[in-house]
């Protein structure tokens, strides 16, 4: 559904399954927001590949969307500048992307 939203209000997109294939994706091209699970079916949580891209100097808006929402993981999403929406809340979610995109 999210995609398909997405798609509606003009918005391109990639996706990918992996922490380490979203960071080449990032060296490749320059995205608007980014966001990311915290568990990815391959290597990198979510929180990991948000250090990593800001490590590599990625500015841009990075929104972590999971059902492993937890006090620890908010504190890391906190500490790294990161919103958070629980997975489920694809409202949320498409506002959260919405106001990344628009302070852009």
């Amino acid at each position: 559904m999210l995609r398909l939203w997405l798609e509606e209000l003009g918005n391109a997109f990639d996706e990918v399954a992996s922490g380490e294939e979203a960071l080449e994706k990032c060296a490749e091209q320059r995205y608007r927001a980014i966001v990311l699970d915290q568990r990815m079916p391959l290597g990198m949580s979510g929180i990991e590949t948000a250090t990593a891209l800001r490590e590599r100097k990625y500015e841009g808006p990075i929104i972590l969307h999971s059902a492993y929402l937890n006090e620890e993981v908010e504190a890391d999403a906190a500490q790294l500048g990161l919103p958070t929406v629980e997975k489920g809340d694809e409202r949320g979610l498409l506002a959260a992307v919405q106001a990344a995109i628009t302070r852009e």
